[in-house]
């Protein structure tokens, strides 16, 4: 059976590679996601159509997507900083 969890490089440039791979691979999407809710924001706002319910939808969807980036972001830093010891 195949394991889905990717295989890490042993060599420490190798893993920076890698990290730096990742943090592309998850972040990018991320922020198109976080870049998109928050122009829609303005546009629901913008226009003032009494959409309520959509711009809080919006809000969440963009507080989830920075939430999301933080905790990438600090996993991301930590696996550095341990590869560096």
């Amino acid at each position: 059976m195949k394991s889905i969890v990717p295989v890490i490089p042993a060599n420490p440039q190798a893993k920076r590679a890698y990290l730096s791979f990742l943090h592309y691979q998850l972040r990018t999407p991320l922020a198109q996601i976080i870049g998109l809710s928050e122009l829609l924001q303005y546009d629901v706002r913008s226009i003032g159509c009494g959409c309520e319910t959509v711009a809080n939808d919006l809000d969440y969807i963009n507080q989830a997507g920075q939430q999301v980036a933080s905790i990438i972001t600090d996993l991301l830093q930590q696996a550095e900083m341990e590869i560096d010891e």
